[in-house]
């Protein structure tokens, strides 16, 4: 079976990161786990239209960066529908939870 790290996180980015100083690595993913919550408060209707636009376009360099492109993809759905002010979709949060937690399990396994 495969680990979660090597299906979340696409082989050629999994590679590269493996390769960082354990401590930058980490910090990326501190970053990462940062924007996350802010965009869980975004989510929750608690930040400004352009200010949570901003933030979802930052959540989709730093998703892909990990090679989260899963994720990545998710955000950027997102990132249109507040950019164009259309409605997120219904189940928005429920689908951004599973997808952070996939990558989160990914990143600490990575980490190790």
């Amino acid at each position: 079976m495969e680990s979660d790290s090597a299906t979340v996180i696409d082989p050629e980015y999994r590679e590269m990161l493996l390769e960082f100083e354990p401590a930058r690595l980490v910090g990326l993913i501190e970053k990462f786990e940062g924007q996350c919550d802010q965009a869980r408060e975004g989510l929750a209707g608690r930040m400004d239209t352009d200010e949570f636009a901003g933030l979802l376009h930052k959540l989709v360099g730093s998703s892909g960066s990990l090679g989260l492109m899963d994720l990545a993809r998710l955000v950027v759905t997102f990132e249109t529908a507040v950019r164009e002010g259309s409605d997120l979709p219904v189940d928005s949060t429920s689908r951004f939870e599973a997808e952070t937690a996939r990558a989160t399990t990914a990143l600490i396994e990575l980490r190790g």
